[in-house]
Parts: C-alpha cells; structure tokens; sequence
C-alpha cells in the first residue's frame, strides 16, 4: 500500500509539473513574439518619434517612450528563433544575474519554424539548463556552462555540459535521485527524456571528467 501510494504521489507530481512546464513555456514564447513583433515595429515607431519632436509634441513622444520602455524591448535577439530565444533569453538573464559563467555556440536558421514542437523543445531545454544552473548554484563550482545548438539534417540538437562537484553519478533516464531530497526521484531528466521520446528524438547523458554532459537530437518534420 505504501509503495502503491508513493507511485501515485510521484505521477500526481509529474503531472502537475509537466503542466506547470507547459503553461510556462506558454507564456514565454508569447513575450517573445510579442518583442519580436515590437522590434520588427521599431522603425515605424522611431518614425513617430521623429515626427512629433519636428511638431515639438513632447507629450506624445512621452507617450511612445514609456510604451517602449514598460514592455522591455531590449531583451537580446539570439538567434532570431522565437522559441529558442525565449528559452535562451531567460536563462541567460538569470546566469548574468548569478554570475553564473556561460558559453554559447548556437548555429540555428533564425526562420527555422518549430511551431509543432514549440512547448515540448523549450520545456526539454529549459529543464536542462535549470539543472546545470542549479548544480552550479548548490556547490559553488567555477567552471561554464556549455551550451551548444545545432540544425542539421533536419534535426535539431542540444548540447549542454556544466560541471558537477561529485563525477559519481548514477544515471537513470526513469528518474535520477534528487540532490535536493536523495530520499526522492528527480523529476527533470524525467520530463526532458518523456518529451524526447514523444518527439521521436533522442536524449543522451554522460559524465566526463567531472562535466555533466546532456545530448538531445530532435528529428523535424520539414514541409
């Protein structure tokens, strides 16, 4: 009853999590449309601006900046991918924030179109990189985090490799220990290999010389 009742809980978890992710992702892909949409305006918007300062209506200049400004419009352009940028965008921001060390290497059309499997690439990324940002956070470490995008053959791959203080490391793709509660199953590898599963693709890890090291291969449907 007792094994019964704790694999009810896990799934019950998983299930609120995988929700959780998904209206999560949601709602960062549309900011980034929205930006995107607002940095494709700029030209007419600046046009505005223009105008008015030759009519001296500084009022509606102030109107038009402070527009600008509460929608925070600056966010970097990555590579031009809505749904990678708004995944990269955020983790990136918080990586900066912690002082966490970073490097990208990213070779993605910028029209590349994954609106089909827009919520469950960007939920798989985001897990992966939340658990390198983490491992990093929990034990002080030094050393970057590697992250690498690819487009190739009609396939999209993520890389990430950050370091791990203990290379010891027993991975289960059915769902690693938690480092937060060792009594408990981790449920972000998990949900990342569900999804890869469910896309057809593929996800790897491995433990290198103390680099936590995850592959995913994602196959794409072009039209």
């Amino acid at each position: 009853l007792y094994n019964y009742l704790s694999e009810k809980n896990y799934n019950l978890i998983k299930n609120k999590i995988v929700f959780d992710e998904n209206s999560m992702t949601c709602e960062i892909i549309k900011q980034e449309e929205e930006l995107a949409t607002l940095r494709h305006d700029l030209k007419n918007i600046v046009s505005s601006i223009d105008f008015y300062a030759d009519s001296s209506d500084y009022n509606n200049i102030k109107v038009i900046t402070r527009e600008i400004l509460g929608q925070e419009v600056f966010n970097r352009k990555i590579t031009g991918c809505i749904p990678i940028d708004a995944v990269l965008n955020q983790k990136i921001s918080k990586m900066k924030k912690d002082g966490i060390p970073y490097s990208l290497d990213l070779q993605v059309p910028y029209n590349l179109d994954l609106s089909a499997i827009a919520i469950d690439s960007c939920a798989i990324l985001g897990n992966i990189l939340d658990n390198a940002i983490e491992e990093i956070e929990r034990n002080n470490l030094d050393d970057p985090i590697e992250i690498a995008l690819r487009f190739k053959n009609n396939k999209l791959v993520f890389k990430v490799a950050n370091p791990i203080k203990d290379s010891n490391v027993d991975v289960n793709y059915d769902g690693m220990k938690s480092i937060k509660s060792p009594n408990w199953q981790g449920i972000g590898i998990k949900s990342s290999y569900d999804r890869a599963m469910k896309l057809k693709g593929h996800l790897n890890i491995t433990v290198q010389s103390n680099r936590f090291i995850v592959l995913v291969v994602i196959p794409l449907r072009m039209n």
